[in-house]
Formats: structure tokens, C-alpha cells, sequence
């Protein structure tokens, strides 16, 4: 199982790393009860669609004035009128309850901007529902902004005077979530790599802060999930994961996620169960992607827990869904050489389906390059595996037509090569894959100069 794709968790006890710090401290997810059930209501994330967890902590602090607004605010932001609850806000934004009103606004803006104007506005709008379901990330240079796009380096200036300088626990405590819910969203459509780097060290600093407060709602325990998963371990992320599906924050995503950790904590049947509800949501959405790859995640697990049948019939809907999906084609050729079948015929008739008929377009280089990187990056875990898929996109490549095909099957046989200790091989592999590319009618999306650079070095 590919650690690109295990971005996610299971059940653990309470020893929890801050990813930025290195600090360590003691926390248990579990069912909460008593005063923790009280808050974690008060703090879903149903509670937070009309920001009800800020806008109620703030009103003791402001005056009377600016409690009518926010609770305005929050029946226009229950109707989905983003755009005008931020309108009312804004009037009230220059006077002496100012830093309040910007936590407030940052949230508004961060939980329901619907266009990324070029990552420095974000744009507003009145919706039947409540929040956008889609956003727009919009970087032509002829958008023109709006009279009401909000400037983003604006609102997180006014975010750092709120945390830097405020007396107020609550109110700093507030402004941190606020300020880590824009970053983490700048990472989406930043305006730049300098922001961006910057952007990801402020949400960090913040979201461990607030994971050692024990005061992450749920859509940031979410990310935090993912920070510890990538740095730390499933273990050090699963509560996290857990909070934010106990918190509301509920979607297929989470479950997928769950089934991913549960995978690799060798909790097979908890990895079924999660990744049979993901499949089945994404399925009734039309979300054929995803549930390939939730499907996959199932095979996987019934592979481990030596259930070929069920595994057999869980790729099987994996590939119904997506037939390039490299885990449930990786699944697949396991469980045909634990049967006994010839490792590289295993994997030849799923290569060539992968492959498709007739020449490749721009996009489809980048289909096959994207699909190609998962398969070796997931087989390089058995170095059998490796050599079998090597020898198969080798297979009778001087037959295949097409030069920017060849080119690319050459290219990952090299990077193949290169993995198993043949360096001397790797460098002629990826030397006729430059030839070959030579022939392509387009450029293709590998480096293969870089790569014979690279070997020439290492040999």
C-alpha cells in the first residue's frame, strides 16, 4: 500500500506528537461525556456553519450595537447569505469592537469564499443552502476585481494584531482558529511560492497551538490529521481523525481515510467496514475516482486478512469504477502469483488496458505518467513486485506503435532499474527513452534527461 495514499488513520491511545514543535503531551479521543459532550455539541461542525462558536463567545465582549449585527449575522449566515451577514459585519469593522469583528469576518470569508481571484481576493456570495459545495480558483490576469472582493493579505494583517495583541484568552484563542483556517485555505490558491511557504508555517505554528489546547473544531483537527499522518504516523493522527468525525465533520473522505490507517494498523475488518462505506457514498455521488480507490482500499484489506475471494471481488469493483486504479491493479497481480501464476503475466493484461489503444494525447501522457508513478511507487514496497512490473512495461514494448509510449515505458523501466541496483541497465533504458521521445509529437510530462543525469552520476 503506497504511504502516498496513506494520508489518514485508525484507533489509538493518547500519546500525540505537535508536528512543529516536537512537543508531546497527553490527550484521549474517545466518546466524550458531561461537560466534554456539552462542548463538543456547542463546537460541531453543524454549529459552526453559522459560526455560532465564535459569534456567542464574542458577544459578552462586545457592546450592544455589535450583538444586534452578529446575531443578524448569524440568521443570514443560516440562510447561506455570506455575502451580505460579511456586509453587515464590514459597517461595524472600524470601531472599538474591530478585532472581534475581523476574527468573525475571516471565518465568513474562509468557510464561504466561492472565487480565488489570482490568491490575493477572495470573493463572497449570497447561496440557497449555506455554504459553497464548489469553488472557483480563478488566475487569469483579465479577472477584474469586485468592489466586494476581500483582500486576503488584509484580512490576515488584521488576524495577527487579534492574536499578537490582544488581552483576551478567548479572543486570541479565536483569532488563532480563524488565522488557521485562511493559511491552510491559501495553500490552495496562493499568489505566490513565498506566501505559500510562509502561509503553511503559520498554519502549522497555529494548528499545533491549538492541538495542544485541546481546542481544534473540527474541520481543522481534519488537517491536523493529515500533518500528523505525513510526519508522525496513523497511530499519532487517528484520534484527530476521529474528533472531526465525532464532531460532525463527517463526510466519505474522513471514512476513506479511517480505512486507510485501519489498513495500516492491521485492523482489517475496522479497514472493510470503513472503506465499504466511503466506496458506497462516492458511488451514489458519481464520484467514480474515489471509489475505485475506496474499493481498492477494501481489496487490500481482504487481501491481508487472506480472503482472496473478497479481495478478489473488491478489485474487481475497483477496476469497475476505474481500470487504471494501480492499487487494485497492484492487488490484483498479488493475489494471481500467491496463486501461482507467472508474476509478469500477472500484470501484463492489466498494463496493457492501462495502456490503451491507438496514439497518446498530451492528457493521456499525463494519465499514464500519473498511474505509472503510483504502480512503482506502491510495488517498490516488494522488490519481486518491482522486477515483475519492470520486465512487463519492457514486454514487447518495440511492437507498441507509438513513440511516445515507448518512450515513457522505457523511462519507468529505467527508474525501475534503478531501484533493483541495475544502474549500468537504467541508464541504457533511459537513454532510448530520450530517443524515443525525440519521435513524440509532444513533450512529454517526465524528465528524462534529469534522470540520465542522475544515473550517470551514480554509476
Amino acid at each position: 500500500m503506497s504511504n502516498a495514499r496513506r494520508l489518514m488513520l485508525t484507533r489509538v491511545g493518547c500519546a500525540l506528537m505537535l508536528a512543529t514543535s516536537g512537543v508531546v503531551y497527553a490527550g484521549c479521543a474517545g466518546v466524550p461525556t458531561g461537560k466534554e459532550a456539552r462542548r463538543d455539541r456547542r463546537d460541531s461542525w453543524d454549529a459552526w456553519r453559522d459560526l455560532s462558536p465564535v459569534i456567542d463567545v464574542a458577544a459578552p465582549f462586545v457592546g450592544k450595537d455589535t450583538r444586534k449585527v452578529l446575531s443578524s449575522s448569524k440568521k443570514l449566515l443560516a440562510r447561506g447569505a455570506a455575502k451580505t451577514a460579511d456586509e453587515h459585519l464590514r459597517a461595524v469593522a472600524g470601531g472599538p469592537d474591530g478585532l472581534w469583528i475581523s476574527v468573525i469576518r475571516a471565518n465568513v470569508l474562509a468557510l464561504n469564499f466561492t472565487r480565488c481571484v489570482r490568491g490575493i481576493a477572495w470573493r463572497l456570495e449570497d447561496l440557497e443552502g449555506g455554504a459553497p459545495t464548489t469553488r472557483v480558483i480563478d488566475n487569469d490576469p483579465a479577472t477584474r476585481l469586485g468592489p466586494n472582493d476581500i483582500s486576503v493579505e488584509a484580512t490576515l494583517s488584521n488576524l495577527e494584531q487579534a492574536v499578537e495583541r490582544s488581552s483576551s484568552r478567548a479572543l486570541t484563542l479565536h483569532a488563532r482558529i480563524a488565522r488557521a483556517r485562511v493559511t491552510t485555505t491559501v495553500l490552495t490558491c496562493p499568489p505566490n511560492a513565498t506566501v505559500a511557504e510562509l502561509a503553511q508555517a503559520t498554519a502549522q505554528q497555529d494548528l499545533a497551538t491549538l492541538a495542544a489546547q485541546e481546542q481544534l473544531p473540527p474541520d481543522l483537527a481534519y488537517v491536523w490529521a493529515q500533518v500528523q499522518m505525513s510526519s508522525y504516523s496513523a497511530a499519532a493522527a487517528k484520534p484527530f481523525f476521529l474528533r472531526a468525525l465525532n464532531g460532525g465533520f463527517n463526510g466519505p473522505t474522513v471514512e476513506y481515510m479511517l480505512s486507510i490507517v485501519s489498513l495500516e494498523l492491521r485492523e482489517y475488518e475496522e479497514a472493510m467496514r470503513r472503506a465499504q462505506a466511503a466506496a458506497e457514498i462516492y458511488a451514489e455521488r458519481g464520484e467514480r475516482g474515489q471509489a475505485a480507490q475506496a474499493w481498492a482500499v477494501h481489496g487490500e484489506a481482504c487481501r491481508r486478512a487472506d480472503q482472496p475471494a473478497a479481495a478478489t471481488a473488491a478489485f474487481e469493483r475497483a477496476l469497475g469504477f476505474d481500470p487504471i486504479e494501480p492499487t487494485a491493479i497492484l492487488g490484483f497481480a498479488r493475489l494471481e502469483i500467491a496463486a501461482g501464476r507467472d508474476p509478469q503475466d500477472a500484470l501484463g493484461d492489466r498494463l496493457r488496458a492501462l495502456y490503451g489503444e491507438g496514439p497518446l494525447t498530451p492528457d493521456l501522457a499525463q494519465t499514464l505518467v500519473q498511474t505509472l508513478e503510483a504502480l512503482a511507487y506502491i510495488a517498490d514496497e516488494e522488490l519481486a513486485l518491482s522486477q515483475a512490473l519492470r520486465d512487463s512495461l519492457i514486454d514487447e514494448v518495440d511492437v507498441d506503435p507509438d513513440p511516445a509510449r515507448r518512450a515513457l515505458r522505457y523511462f519507468f523501466a529505467a527508474t525501475l532499474d534503478a531501484r533493483l541496483g541495475d544502474l549500468t541497465r537504467a541508464h541504457g533504458r533511459a537513454a532510448v527513452a530520450l530517443a524515443e521521445s525525440e519521435d513524440a509529437d509532444f513533450e512529454l510530462p517526465v524528465d528524462i534527461r534529469a534522470l540520465l543525469d542522475r544515473l550517470a552520476t551514480a554509476r
